[in-house]
Order: C-alpha cells, then structure tokens, then sequence
C-alpha cells in the first residue's frame, strides 16, 4: 500500500477544526480513505487540542503535531538564521520547517505532497533525497522558472492554475495534472425541513426572495458591487444576508469592523432593514443559511484558483451570479447560473442578473437543478479516486 505524507500548510490544523479551505480539503482525503483505505496517511499539522480530539476518530491516518511556542519559536528562528544554517551550509529554516524534515527523518514513506509551500520545495527535496515530492498549488504564486524543479509532478486546483505555472516555469506541461477542489456531499444536501426552520429564524416570509454572500468581506470579492446592486432593485420582497467576518478575515477574533464593512454598512444604509450582516459563521453552520436562500451570489474580482463556494451553492440547488475570473468558470456552467464578466460594469450586470432571477421562479428552478447535478462531479468521493490515480 502506497505510503503518503501531507505537509499542511503552517498555520491551521488537520482535522479543520478551525476551518480554512486547504485544511478542510485535506480533511475531505482523510474522510474518503478511512472508507476506502486506497493508501497510508500521514499529516504533519500544526497542533490544536480541538484538532486533536477530533483525530481520534480516524483509524487509517497518522497526525505528527507541531506545537507552537511565541517565545521558543523566536529563539530558534533566530538560531537557525545566523547561526546552526550558516555553520551547516543550509539554507534558512524556519522551526516549522524544521521540525518537518526532523519528522520525515523517522518515517517511512513513498511519496511526500506539499500543500502550497512553493518556497519550501528545493530545501526539503535536498533532505529527502529520491523519495517522490509532489506540489498540491491552490493558488497562483509569483514562481521562478525552476520553483518547481524539485518535484516529481504537480497538482493544479484547476486549469487556470496550471497555466498560470506554465507561463512561469519551465516545468513540464505533462508533469502538471489538475485535481480540482471539492466538496462533501452530505454537508450540502437541500432540505425543506431545514429551510423552513432557518427561514422562520431569519424571519423571511414564504414569499421573500432572500439572496446570499458568503465568504470574506473584502473589496476584491466583488461585495460593493452586489450592494450597490441590491439597493438599485425594485424588489420590495427581497432579503440580502452576507455572511461573514466583520474585520473581513477568515475568523472573527474581535468585535473589530473593517474600513470597508463600515463603507458597506453606508452603502446599504437607505435599505438597511433588508439587509443582514450575520458576522463569523463556521463551516458547519453555512449549510444551514444556505438552505434558506433562493439565489447566491460570489462576484468576484480576484482571479480564484478554485470556486468552492460555488461549488456548495450548486450542491444546495441555488442558482448562482458569479465571474469569470481564474479558475470560477471550471467550477460554474452557464446553466447553473450567470458567469458575469468581471471588466465590464458589474454593478449592471448584477442588477439584471437579480432582476431576472427575482421575476423568473422557473428559471431559478432549473439553474438550481442543474446546479446540482454538476456538483455531484465536485464530490469528496470523486476527489479522492482521481488522487488515488494521480499518487499512482
């Protein structure tokens, strides 16, 4: 049985107890093999009590966790940098880093894939010798021509990612194979009991249309214009809920508003009774509002590598009005929503979108339906086989 290292990234951990999308991907793998056992699993993962507890559960992976220490980390760092690496002949390491090679030193293991850390690549090839590395990119990175010289092959989250690459690098084309993201199914199954309850929370009416954001609250993914929008309708039976932190990061840490909420807070103020900001949601409970809504809405302007948000719209039924920036189009046909163009009046383009939606209950239905069935190619299941193929 083929033996698999996963080297998280530096700063949440594997089981995704405090979320993040590489982490809960991850995660995904971890699920998938304990049903299929299609490999040995090891994660080396920042360390979380909550992360651990929840490791337990699973019988067919290894965790390696890295404790963090502020003061220690410092120490070492420092040691490392003007020091122990100069005395050596290595190149800096981080005390993550080296904790990671320390770890591989005692394993046993065929393959080591390396989640995103480009920097990384040729250190811990120098370390580990002929043993196979992989690089698992989830977004597009400023690369040198040899950044990915070191491995034996590449993941891309999608085409557009691997392009990206390719225009950097003189890595080969055929050594760069995409594994798009996914989802798990069971997280994001429609459901009328569970709408009915949410909706009833949320105080909306059988015959409101309520219309969601999910995601980080910032200026590039696109939330201004769907406010701008939103006031401009006509529409007085429609909700907008945006769902996320209010500083704007992944979690909410502080009672802390961003410059730009309070600029949408402004925006939306002439409306301010049709429209909820719910603040920090975690993954587990996204579902949920979701399950309340009729129409979403992820108007990007960052080039996305992947489009897991869309991903859950489509597996929840809703239609979506998205972009067509980065990799968002692999993820969304044109029959499960509007794919806007992202250079031209977004503002406009959203308005009609919603106008056409709101008025056109059919239309909404048959988006929402094919939605669904193009998410069913995004499962967790289906991820996993593909990656099976790809180790191989």
């Amino acid at each position: 049985m083929k033996k698999v290292v996963i080297i998280a990234p530096a700063n949440l951990p594997i089981p995704a107890s405090k979320g993040g999308a590489i982490e809960v991907m991850i995660q995904h793998l971890v699920r998938q093999n304990e049903v299929l056992h299609g490999f040995q699993l090891t994660i080396i993962t920042p360390h979380d009590v909550e992360a651990y507890n929840i490791s337990k559960k699973y019988k067919y992976t290894d965790f390696i966790w890295y404790k963090r220490s502020g003061f220690y980390e410092k120490v070492i760092n420092r040691l490392n940098r003007h020091i122990l690496c100069p005395l050596r002949g290595y190149p800096f390491l981080s005390s993550w880093q080296e904790f990671i090679i320390n770890s591989l030193s005692k394993l046993d293991y065929d393959t080591v894939i390396v989640e995103n850390n480009i920097e990384f690549l040729s250190i811990l090839k120098n370390f580990i010798g002929d043993k196979k590395m992989i690089c698992h990119l989830h977004n597009r990175f400023d690369l040198k021509e040899d950044s990915l010289d070191a491995c034996s092959k590449v993941f891309a989250v999608s085409e557009y990612i691997k392009q990206e690459a390719l225009k950097q690098t003189h890595y080969p084309a055929e050594k760069i194979k995409v594994l798009l993201n996914c989802i798990n199914r069971d997280d994001f199954l429609p459901s009328d009991k569970l709408r009915n309850k949410i909706r009833k929370q949320l105080g909306l009416s059988d015959g409101e249309i309520a219309i969601s954001f999910v995601g980080r609250i910032v200026e590039l993914k696109g939330v201004r214009y769907l406010a701008e929008a939103f006031k401009l309708l006509n529409s007085p039976d429609t909700r907008l809920f945006i769902v996320g932190a209010l500083g704007g990061n992944f979690r909410e840490t502080s009672e802390m508003v961003s410059p730009f909420v309070k600029e949408l807070f402004e925006i939306v103020k002439p409306i301010k009774d049709k429209v909820t900001f719910t603040g920090f949601m975690p993954n587990n409970k996204v579902h949920e509002i979701l399950n309340a809504m009729d129409i979403a809405s992820n108007p990007s302007l960052y080039y996305e590598a992947a489009s897991v948000n869309n991903i859950e719209y489509e597996a929840i039924g809703l239609p979506i009005i998205t972009t067509n920036r980065g990799g968002i189009p692999e993820y969304v046909t044109p029959d499960c929503g509007f794919i806007l163009n992202a250079d031209v009046d977004l503002t406009s383009q959203i308005l009609d979108s919603l106008s056409v939606l709101i008025n056109d209950a059919s239309l909404r239905h048959s988006m929402g339906n094919a939605g669904m069935s193009n998410a069913k190619k995004f499962y967790s299941e289906n991820f996993y086989k593909h990656f099976l193929e790809l180790i191989k």
